[in-house]
């Protein structure tokens, strides 16, 4: 279409058109980069990162695990994803899975304080040694991450929809990013409990 051919208002609305597609375009590769840029990242103190692309590990062996600091660019969301996992020591505690329940109201009440009868299986926790007597304690455990790339692997992988649907509330209510550490808090208590009970019946 020749512009010189066109009356005034046809070459108005034709300069216009020029004007905006070219807006338009430089809008697009503006955006285009935004987006390519919004997978750099940096690696706070106390955590590695690990790249994923689509939630499989990516990267030669020797460089998988990112090191605090940064910047580092990687393909950003939903292509892919740094997965930041703790280096410093996690804490476990079990207060309540072997422990007499404490009525409201008498925080400071003691075993030796509590009525016969008071305790309730099911409701109060507690464990039976080799010699049948009945024992009440709390424990606190300590764990650290010594392998973040097995640890991506192995529990940090990212769930289905189904998978959310069959977990604890509080697990669906919480971010992505914090599931994999809750998943791992759940597994050293599945375990040391289960330890726990089997140590203590010898």
């Amino acid at each position: 279409l020749n512009v010189e051919e066109l009356d005034p208002a046809g070459k108005s609305l034709a300069d216009a058109l020029r004007v905006s597609f070219g807006v338009l375009k430089f809008v697009m590769i503006a955006l285009i980069v935004a987006y390519l840029f919004s997978g750099m990242t940096n690696v706070k103190e106390g955590t590695v990162a690990v790249r994923t692309i689509f939630g499989s590990v990516q990267g030669d062996p020797s460089r998988q695990v990112l090191q605090p600091g940064g910047p580092y660019l990687w393909w950003p969301e939903p292509i892919g994803q740094f997965v930041t996992v703790p280096t410093t020591v996690q804490r476990v505690s079990l207060n309540d899975s072997f422990w007499f329940g404490i009525r409201p109201g008498t925080e400071a009440q003691s075993l030796d304080e509590m009525e016969p009868g008071e305790l309730m299986p099911g409701r109060d926790g507690s464990l039976l040694t080799a010699d049948r007597n009945i024992v009440h304690a709390r424990w606190q455990v300590n764990f650290q991450i010594v392998d973040p790339v097995k640890f991506i692997r192995n529990v940090g992988f990212t769930p289905t929809p189904r998978d959310i649907d069959d977990m604890p509330r509080v697990y669906q209510q919480m971010r992505p990013a914090d599931r994999p550490l809750y998943a791992a808090r759940q597994m050293v208590r599945f375990a040391v409990e289960r330890a726990i009970v089997r140590v203590t019946a010898q």
